[in-house]
């Protein structure tokens, strides 16, 4: 099963939405268009490679790791996108996880 990995870099300069920031929107995307996309709320806006290190690649699952107070709607679309599949899987991480040096397997 391939995926992959969003890890927060703090501090955002603004709210970060990922709202619609699914497994199946990003497997139809290249590495480029993933990091452009635009994840801020204020209107200037975030580009998802400017807030995320994005490692690994787009496949059924999305990690996202060390996420705060400061972004909204994780997981948000993913019945809209797929209403009648759930295979898709969204793995989210406290900051605490990955200083304990647990598996992505085990922050669910």
């Amino acid at each position: 099963m391939s995926g992959l990995t969003l890890r927060f870099k703090a501090p955002a300069t603004e709210r970060i939405t990922l709202d619609g920031i699914t497994p199946s929107k990003l497997a139809a995307l290249s590495s480029h268009e993933i990091g452009k996309l635009n994840v801020g709320i204020e209107k200037g806006g975030v580009a998802l490679g400017d807030a995320f290190d994005i490692s690994g690649s787009a496949g059924d699952t999305l990690t996202i790791e060390g996420a705060t107070s400061e972004i909204d709607f994780v997981g948000g679309g993913l019945d809209r996108h797929n209403p009648r599949r759930r295979q898709h899987r969204l793995v989210r991480c406290a900051p605490d996880d990955r200083r304990q040096n647990r598996s992505s397997r085990q922050c669910r």
